[in-house]
This record gives structure tokens, C-alpha cells and sequence, in this order.
């Protein structure tokens, strides 16, 4: 994964950077970096893991993305990636992460080289990482087979999203007026629907059991990147 993300960014930078001012409206692309938060149902893991500090819903995180406009249609991939979360009881630690990867489709409602506004939805994979001190098969009331010492687990689900973007294209230069590219800012919120349940592994070999997470949930995006659109 993330072999294919540098590969997609490289791709979306050069594409973007060598935009003209394209022939029809609502055609154009972007790049972005994505800072923000998310809200995750951490209540299954908390009921297994009791003596623990309760892990906070609330996850920041970071990303990136690109995107493509065509006649207002718009397709773009998204890689975002949560900062982990440490919980501790007196002896030993438990650290919780996320990432996510998404291919969006969208319709842009407003288009103009200065201003985008768009729903969207998306389809990709989910992952949660838990990385324990101590084993994680009584912990979470795994199992994997005679393997009774497990001490780290990636859960793998599959996620919607659904979303609203607003974007703000700045004048590159603003002596050139045919030049549409330039810095671009936006805001970014939906949700994240979980539409399997979490399959968990170990050493990618796997596992039974485990708590009910994934990286699903609310969230609000700030994007910042360079774009153009006519």
C-alpha cells in the first residue's frame, strides 16, 4: 500500500503541475494534504480490556490525496492514516492504530476555477493495529490455534464513505490571468460506513475472535494542496 500511494501522489503531482487552462468548465485536478479527526467506536475494545485506561474515541490523523475533474465528474484516491493511541494499567501497554485507504467518485454542484463544491462517495480498505505488551490472546479472547502467544493484531474491514468537499483555488498569478493554477484549501466532512465486520490477523496468518473495531465513524478533514480548475 504504500508502494502504490507514493506511486498515485507522484502521478496526481505531475499531472497537476502540468495542468493548462483546460478547455471546458469543471474539468481540472488537485492535490492535497489532509490533517483532521475522526470519531471511532472504541466501546467494543474497551469492554475486553478492563484494568486498562479507556481508549478516547477521538483520533487525529493525516493524509493525502488527488483528484481528477472531468465535466464536474470527479474521481480521486485518499490514503489517511491515525495516529495511535497508548493505554496502559500497571504493568503492561496496549498501543491502537488506523489507516485507510478510498477511491472517490463525485459531482461537483459548483465549479469554477476559483471555487468547488461536491458530494462524494467512496469504497475502500480498512485497517486497526493493536500492538500489546502482554499476550493479546486472553486480553481480547483471541485464539490461533495452538499459537497461544500473540502480541500484535491487524484488523481488516471494508468502508464506505460518505462525504461533502469544498474547495478554494488561490491565484498563482495574478498578472497571468489564464493561468488558473495555484494553492488550493478546502474542508472535508463525512462519514466512514462499515460494511464488513473486522477480520483480525496475526503475522498474516488468521485469527478468531477479537473486539468489533474498525475505522469507522465521523470525520472532518482541512486539505491544502495545488490545483486548477476552468
Amino acid at each position: 500500500m504504500r508502494h502504490l500511494r507514493t506511486g498515485l501522489l507522484a502521478i496526481g503531482l505531475s499531472l497537476t503541475l502540468s495542468l493548462p487552462a483546460l478547455a471546458d468548465p469543471g474539468d481540472g485536478g488537485l492535490i492535497y494534504y489532509a490533517p483532521g479527526f475522526q470519531l471511532i467506536n472504541t466501546e467494543p475494545l474497551n469492554s475486553q480490556i478492563a484494568g486498562y485506561q479507556p481508549v478516547n474515541s477521538l483520533f487525529w490523523g493525516q493524509g493525502g490525496g488527488l483528484l481528477m475533474a472531468y465535466h464536474r465528474f470527479m474521481i480521486g484516491a485518499e490514503f489517511h492514516s491515525l495516529f495511535g493511541q497508548l493505554t496502559q494499567n500497571d504493568t503492561d501497554s496496549l498501543r491502537v492504530e488506523g489507516t485507510y485507504g478510498m477511491v472517490h467518485l463525485g459531482y461537483a454542484l459548483f465549479s469554477s476555477s476559483r471555487f468547488q463544491f461536491f458530494p462524494y462517495i467512496g469504497i475502500g480498505p480498512g485497517l486497526v493495529n493493536l500492538y500489546g505488551s502482554d499476550n493479546l490472546t486472553g486480553l481480547l479472547k483471541v485464539s490461533q490455534g495452538s499459537n497461544q502467544q500473540v502480541n500484535n493484531l491487524q484488523g481488516a474491514s471494508l468502508l464506505m464513505d460518505f462525504g461533502v468537499a469544498g474547495n478554494v483555488v488561490l491565484p498563482m498569478s495574478p498578472e497571468n490571468t489564464e493561468d488558473q493554477r495555484g494553492p488550493a484549501v478546502g474542508i472535508r466532512l463525512g462519514y466512514l460506513l462499515p460494511v464488513t465486520e473486522t477480520a483480525w490477523q496475526s503475522n498474516r496468518l488468521p485469527v478468531s475472535g477479537g473486539p468489533d473495531l474498525m475505522p469507522g465513524g465521523f470525520y472532518l478533514k482541512l486539505t491544502a494542496g495545488f490545483g486548477s480548475f476552468q
